[in-house]
């Protein structure tokens, strides 16, 4: 039902750094009654704390309570190698087959995560993201039938400051500006548009939620 994105912080950079790192959980599309939190972030941890650990630690906490698939930025391995420490690897999406069709000659063979030191993977995750924020979600019309109002996907971001970064975001390498929370966002929202064709919507009358409300009641 969820995924996550993780784009950390790396160990050795100076303490002055505005570097931050950043967690965000998607919740994917769900067919429970009445569930009206679906597609969108449902939550975040942004943070530089003066200990790597307890960065690490609150970011391993947030993935469990969410039960989360977990994309992880990796050109940083401190985080996931601190994940495999704890015993929760499992919650970490492999190096993702997808990768060989967005670049086909890659040579970066990681077994967790994803990198983005490739211009064709960026482009992909910014391409994913963006398409998530320009989608048509709701269309008012007139009496004649003209369309005079659209709600674009970019409603459903409840975050100010991931939304403040979308505004400055930029691919210029010489006015470069902090995105860290753009970084993680992306990688949730791609991970999960990954995997709908795979494993289609959440819930359904399989659901255990929705069958307890219809199941017979016994003592």
């Amino acid at each position: 039902l969820y995924t996550a994105g993780v784009d950390p912080y790396r160990q050795g950079e100076a303490e002055y750094s505005d570097s931050l790192g950043s967690v965000y959980i998607f919740k994917r599309m769900n067919s429970i009654t009445g569930e009206g939190y679906q597609n969108m972030f449902v939550a975040t941890y942004t943070a530089r704390p003066s200990s790597k650990d307890k960065w690490n630690e609150n970011a391993r906490n947030l993935i469990k309570y969410y039960n989360a698939r977990t994309l992880c930025e990796n050109d940083e391995y401190s985080f996931i190698d601190y994940m495999m420490s704890k015993g929760d690897g499992h919650y970490l999406e492999d190096q993702p087959d997808w990768l060989r069709e967005i670049v086909p000659n890659t040579t970066v063979n990681r077994k967790k995560g994803i990198h983005r030191s490739s211009l064709s993977i960026r482009n992909f995750l910014d391409g994913t993201f963006k398409s998530y924020l320009d989608e048509v979600i709701a269309i008012e019309k007139n009496e004649q039938g003209s369309i005079i109002k659209e709600t674009t996907g970019v409603s459903r971001i409840p975050d100010i400051m991931l939304l403040e970064e979308i505004c400055k975001f930029s691919k210029d390498t010489k006015n470069k500006v902090n995105t860290d929370r753009v970084v993680a966002a992306e990688l949730a929202v791609a991970l999960a548009m990954k995997l709908n064709p795979i494993i289609g919507s959440v819930g359904g009358l399989t659901d255990a939620r929705v069958q307890a409300i219809y199941a017979q009641k016994t003592k």
